[in-house]
């Protein structure tokens, strides 16, 4: 006999577990860990990023461009691991580490 179970709101649910303030830490903490993969000549694409409890957005009018990475040729003086599609590179490279901080403030 089969049996099934239904969530009556999983939205509701999620919503109380993870708090716009959770979402808000682990949004900035993701977008420190994002920071040395993010192509840096002057430094405005890093120092125009808006972090909210909604994701992370880079304001710069170049940022899509540079995020593609079309017809770039990144400097890594300045930044080392800069690259195009900078949060995949992350989190290739940190995902273990980005995931346990996350729970770990999820927990609190």
């Amino acid at each position: 006999m089969a049996v099934k179970v239904e969530i009556d709101n999983p939205t509701k649910i999620f919503n109380r577990i993870v708090t716009d303030a959770k979402r808000l830490e682990i949004n900035n903490m993701v977008e420190k860990n994002m920071a040395p993969y993010v192509p840096r000549d002057t430094g405005a694409l890093m120092s125009n990023t808006t972090v909210d409890d909604n994701g992370i957005t880079y304001n710069e009018n170049y940022a899509k461009i540079n995020y593609e990475g079309t017809g770039r040729n990144f400097s890594r003086e300045k930044n080392p691991l800069a690259t195009a599609h900078w949060d995949k590179a992350m989190m290739t490279a940190k995902s273990g580490t980005v995931s346990r901080e996350a729970e770990r403030i999820l927990k609190k």
